[in-house]
Parts: C-alpha cells; structure tokens; sequence
C-alpha cells in the first residue's frame, strides 16, 4: 500500500487543500484539521510582528514593516478572500510548523538592518501583484479548472511563484544563511505543492508550467 511509505507520509504532511486532495493523500483523521486555520499563522504572525516592533526589537523599520504588511494582507485574504471548503484539510504537522516557520521568518527579517527604496518599492509591487492573483484564484468557482486571465493562462500557481520571488529579495537583503534556508524551504515546499496541482491538471487535458515559466 504505497500511501503506507515514508515518502508517501512525508508528502502528506507537506500538502495542503486542493494539492492534498488531489494527491490521493489525504487520510481525513484525527490528525488534519481544517484548512482556514492557515489564519492562526498569520494572526500570531502580526501579534508577533507588532509586539517586536512597538518594543524596537528589530534592527530596521523598513522591512519588518514592510513584512507585517503582507501578513496582514494574507490574514485578510484567508478570513474574507478565500472560501475554504468543509472537506479542505492539511495535516496538524503541516499547522505546527507553520507557527514555527513564521516565528523563524521573523527572527531573520527583524535583524535586516537596511532596505533600499527600490527593494521596499519592489516588496510592495509583488504584494499588490499576489493579491490580485488571489482575488482571481478565489473568483474561480470551478476547482477542476484554472481561471482564464494573465497569468494563469500560462502558470498553474503564479501566486506561488510571486511568493518565491518575495522570499527570494528578502534572502538577498538579509545575506545570511539562515535566510538561505528560508529561501530555499519556501521554494521547494511551493513547487512541490504544484507540482500535485500540475499533475492532476495534466488529468483533465490542462497542460501549463506549473510554477517557473519555461522551466516547470
């Protein structure tokens, strides 16, 4: 029973929603809760975001704030943007280390000590670009299909791809190793959530990049 292998249980505790639905490696225990919980993540997240920066436990104002912005945004979008459906689950390894994540994330953006303009400018224009995607993507009432407009008309998961992105200036503006990790956690984490996505597309005769255009 392959559900049963190492790998197999290491997929599912990584998978969330639509891509853990889609792989066949849901198993509806005791141990998956509900997917709108992802908000629990990004409430502690501000509550965390605004108690470092009230109490000046950070090394700069720009990029903490900048950051805090986008949680906020993803509280948002997770409360009023998205409609979960009842049957949405992710496993309570995959919640658990979600808090984690955030805490560590934290942990590296508050000791960046200085961010260009240009960097801050760039952080919010990909902000805007993922909100509008995830507008679209909760617009779209027919999960066997993708919606229509640019850019997943060429992309499976583009809201995943800005999130790399994101992830990827903050990893060159802190230049740390642990913001290496982060970085390259993130991007795998992502594309192996669309690569589920990808295939169970490719199913029903949709054949896109999944994530990176030109490369998967």
């Amino acid at each position: 029973m392959a559900y049963f292998s190492p790998f197999n249980r290491l997929k599912s505790l990584l998978l969330h929603g639509n891509t853990l639905i889609k792989s066949g490696q849901c198993n509806l225990g005791v141990f998956y809760i509900k997917k709108k919980n992802f908000s629990h993540f990004y409430l502690l997240a501000v509550i965390l975001g605004c108690y470092k920066m009230y109490y000046n436990e950070t090394a700069s104002i720009e990029l903490p704030f900048v950051f805090l912005l986008h949680l906020i945004r993803r509280l948002y979008e997770t409360v009023f943007i998205f409609k979960y459906r009842s049957y949405s689950k992710m496993h309570i390894m995959h919640y658990l280390a979600g808090h984690f994540y955030y805490f560590s994330v934290w942990e590296i953006v508050s000791r960046i000590s200085l961010l260009s303009t240009v960097t801050c400018i760039v952080l919010v224009i990909l902000q805007c670009f993922q909100f509008y995607l995830h507008v679209i993507l909760a617009s779209n009432t027919n999960h066997e299909t993708l919606p229509h407009q640019f850019p997943y008309d060429i992309l499976i998961c583009p809201h995943y791809f800005v999130e790399v992105v994101m992830y990827i200036v903050i990893c060159y503006c802190a230049g740390s190793k642990s913001a290496i990790l982060m970085a390259i956690f993130t991007t795998l984490n992502l594309t192996i959530s669309a690569s589920y996505l990808k295939t169970s597309y490719e199913k029903v005769g949709i054949k896109k990049y999944a994530i990176f255009y030109g490369v998967y």
